[in-house]
């Protein structure tokens, strides 16, 4: 089983990866991870969750907040074992992170930025950017990540080093459970989870189930169908076409003894992902999953508060060119007036 995680720091680690198609000498396709070893590419990551908060017995009025975050990166296929398992070394480039929420007071981030604030956060970011190539993960043929290579390593010195710059053990403590080993896995798994290791034909379908953490707390298993389309020309390219829709239902529910309760309503989601069958990995890869949540609190009173809250995610994935990679600070955008 294949998690995905969200919230926290962790919504920072949004994505990237590769999968591969071969094509047969019948009209089959293989969709599975099968990279030239020595090869590397550049891809670009936008992703944005959208957070809607409403009442279900008061205002009316939807609170919305968002957090966009711009990645390019670098992977370099290092080696491929005699059982096809693949060691992709993952390096961030570049990174920028738009926040747009009421409370918020802090800075938008870009990794050029020439100055940094003292947020802790921040720093953490700045962090995991300068150190380019410090894991290494090791991938199935069918897109399974098994393992983090270095990765408990990487924590150690993270933690060591911020710890001299002044942020305390307590605060990291509040967000290790984010920056975990399959927090960022998924970051490098991005849409690996619509592969198949069975050759497959036109129409053909097979699904994807991923676990997924719930905002405050308990487990869903979501569920994408991906159906194979066919074989398109574009741009002088031979791409295949996936196409994928999602379900989920609750998994796990929260511990015994916890004062919030959580149903989860009717997921949706689709995705659609062309995949270059020359180069062998993904070109274009766009997604959006829609999790709605009916939260129940109690007060201080011994009453309930009831409101339901909506995350929608989306994900747009793209294989670019060196160049494209941003190497100048750009001033941040103006944040609206509230």
């Amino acid at each position: 089983m294949r998690r995905l995680q969200t919230g926290g720091v962790a919504l920072f680690f949004v994505g990237t990866s590769v999968f591969s198609v071969a094509m047969a000498q019948s009209d089959e396709v293989s969709l599975r991870f099968a990279p030239e070893e020595g090869s590397s590419f550049t891809t670009r990551i936008w992703a944005k969750t959208v957070e809607v908060t409403s009442e279900i017995e008061g205002a009316p009025t939807p609170a919305q907040v968002s957090d966009e975050r711009r990645m390019y990166f670098g992977n370099e296929i290092s080696n491929i074992a005699s059982d096809g398992t693949v060691t992709l070394i993952p390096s961030t480039r570049h990174l920028q992170i738009f926040i747009d929420r009421p409370d918020w007071t802090g800075a938008d981030y870009d990794s050029l930025a020439p100055k940094r604030n003292a947020a802790n956060v921040t720093r953490i970011l700045d962090y995991f950017v300068s150190k380019r190539s410090a894991f290494q993960e090791l991938i199935q043929p069918d897109g399974t990540i098994v393992d983090t290579v270095g990765f408990d390593e990487y924590l150690i010195h993270m933690s060591h080093h911020l710890n001299e710059e002044g942020i305390g053990q307590d605060f990291l403590a509040t967000i290790r459970d984010d920056i975990t080993s399959p927090n960022v896995a998924h970051a490098i798994e991005g849409p690996f989870f619509f592969l198949t290791a069975n050759p497959v034909k036109k129409g053909d379908t097979w699904v994807s189930n991923l676990s997924q953490s719930i905002p405050y707390g308990g487990m869903a298993l979501v569920t994408w169908k991906n159906t194979f389309e066919g074989v398109e020309e574009i741009d002088g390219r031979t791409l295949a076409v996936i196409r994928s829709t999602a379900s989920a239902t609750m998994q796990a529910a929260l511990a015994k003894g916890n004062r919030i309760s959580v149903e989860l309503g009717d997921v949706t989601g689709t995705a659609v992902t062309h995949v270059d069958l020359t180069l062998q990995r993904p070109v274009f890869s766009d997604s959006t999953l829609t999790l709605p949540l009916n939260i129940s609190t109690q007060n201080p009173v011994g009453g309930q508060d009831t409101f339901k809250k909506t995350y929608i995610l989306t994900n747009s994935y793209k294989n670019v060119h060196e160049n494209e990679i941003p190497v100048r600070y750009s001033p941040p955008r103006q944040k609206p007036k509230r």
